[in-house]
């Protein structure tokens, strides 16, 4: 068995936790919470299903951006990126692999954390403090767009594609 303070799944629980006691409402961009089941793994997060417009099932940020960026996928970076600004969402790390786009129709992405979802702070100052909140969400916004911008196809000088949602 997994020790407590290693186990992202804990942290994860404790983070929706969190989201409960705060209030959290908007849950446009992080999967509703149902609850937690024991399996023969440790503990299971029970969260919502996202599912595109069409049926299929949502490629994360790492699928798709070497594919190149698109204005329907730059505009959903930039509506998470203010969307975790205005909710002051802390997260372990913005990691594309984490992050799905659900396609709510053929030319609208939403963009879903789906894992790293909590502060990975031993004293919790962000939880605490909004100001410290606010410097932790842009650090993170920093590194996640470092992240992207090096998934993006490169031109042939080497640029990449689009530097317009990074």
């Amino acid at each position: 068995k997994r020790l407590p303070s290693f186990d992202d799944q804990q942290k994860e629980l404790k983070a929706y936790g969190h989201l409960k006691r705060r209030g959290q409402l908007d849950w446009n961009h992080v999967p509703r919470f149902y609850g937690a089941v024991d399996t023969d793994q440790g503990i299971g997060i029970v969260t919502a299903l996202f599912r595109d417009w069409n049926g299929g099932y949502p490629k994360n940020l790492e699928e798709l951006l070497p594919v190149g960026m698109t204005d329907a996928l730059d505009a959903a970076i930039r509506e998470f990126k203010d969307w975790l600004r205005r909710e002051l969402f802390l997260t372990r790390d913005l990691l594309p692999h984490n992050i799905i786009a659900v396609a709510d129709s053929p030319e609208r992405y939403r963009l879903v954390i789906v894992d790293g979802i909590g502060n990975s702070e031993f004293v919790p100052l962000s939880h605490w403090f909004n100001c410290c909140a606010r410097a932790k969400i842009e650090r993170k916004i920093r590194k996640f767009d470092y992240r992207t911008r090096i998934l993006l196809p490169t031109d042939p000088a080497g640029e990449a594609e689009s530097d317009a949602a990074v």
